[in-house]
C-alpha cells in the first residue's frame, strides 16, 4: 500500500509548519501550501516527504487547482489540514470592504472549497479500503 497523502495549507509558518513536519515525521507525503514561497520552500530541507506549491486560496478555482495538484503528484489524498487564514487587527470602521472580503475568502470560503474537491478523493478511498474488510 502506498503512503498516507496529507494537503497542508497554511503551511508557510505556525501551526501549519508544525503539522507538516510532525505528519511527515509520522510518515505522510505531504504537499504543503503557503503563501510565503521562501518560507513554505524550506519545508523541503527538512525532509523529503514533502512538495510544496505557493499561491493565493481566495478563489474556487485555485482551491480546486491545489487539490488536482496534489492527487496528481501523489495519486491519492487521505488527510486535508485546512490552516490557511488571515487576520488583520482592525476595527469594523477601519475594516475596508476589501479585507473583510478577503478575509472571508481565505478563512471561510477556502476551507469549504477544498473539502469540496477533496471528498471525492477520500469516498475513493474509502471504497478502496472497503475491498479488504472481511
Amino acid at each position: 500500500m502506498s503512503k498516507k497523502v496529507a494537503l497542508v495549507t497554511g503551511a508557510s509558518s505556525g501551526i501549519g509548519a508544525a503539522v507538516t513536519l510532525q505528519l511527515a515525521e509520522c510518515g505522510y507525503e505531504i504537499l504543503a501550501a503557503g503563501r510565503d514561497a521562501e518560507r513554505t520552500a524550506s519545508l523541503c530541507d527538512k525532509s523529503d516527504n514533502i512538495r510544496t506549491w505557493v499561491g493565493d486560496l481566495s478563489s474556487a478555482d485555485a482551491c480546486t487547482e491545489l487539490v488536482a495538484t496534489c492527487t496528481a503528484a501523489f495519486g491519492r489524498l487521505d488527510l486535508l489540514v485546512n490552516n490557511a487564514g488571515i487576520y488583520e487587527t482592525a476595527n469594523a470602521e477601519k475594516t475596508s470592504d476589501d479585507l473583510w472580503s478577503r478575509t472571508l475568502a481565505i478563512n471561510l470560503h477556502a476551507p469549504f472549497y477544498l473539502s469540496r474537491a477533496a471528498i471525492p478523493h477520500f469516498a475513493r478511498n474509502t471504497r478502496r479500503h472497503s475491498e479488504y474488510r472481511i
